[in-house]
């Protein structure tokens, strides 16, 4: 069987801008949703993963004028555990993970 060759694979992201007049802001949340079929990531039929889900979620916070922005964001936010690779032993997907970010612009 060929590795890392699930037979369907599928993201699905959306993200939506949402004004905010008072503020001189967009607000922009960000979620997607990719499913990984069944698939072997390891020589030997070794490292044997199911179906798997992965959940993103991200709100960002614009200055209208794109001098600054903030963002949270969250990743694998169900923590889903699957096998990335196999040598000799699994290596698994990274857990759910937090992140913050800040932007400046501090020139054109």
């Amino acid at each position: 069987d060929p590795k890392r060759s699930p037979d369907v694979t599928w993201t699905l992201s959306t993200t939506y801008n949402l004004a905010i007049p008072a503020w001189g802001a967009t607000l922009r949340p960000t979620a997607s949703a990719r499913v990984i079929g069944a698939n072997v990531v390891g020589t030997r039929q070794l490292g044997i993963n199911g179906t798997e889900a992965i959940y993103n979620a991200a709100l960002s916070l614009i200055d209208d004028d794109d001098v600054w922005s903030a963002t949270i964001e969250c990743k694998n936010c169900t923590d889903a555990e699957y096998i990335t690779s196999f040598l000799f032993g699994p290596y698994w997907s990274q857990p759910m993970t937090w992140q913050a970010r800040f932007r400046y612009n501090f020139g054109e």
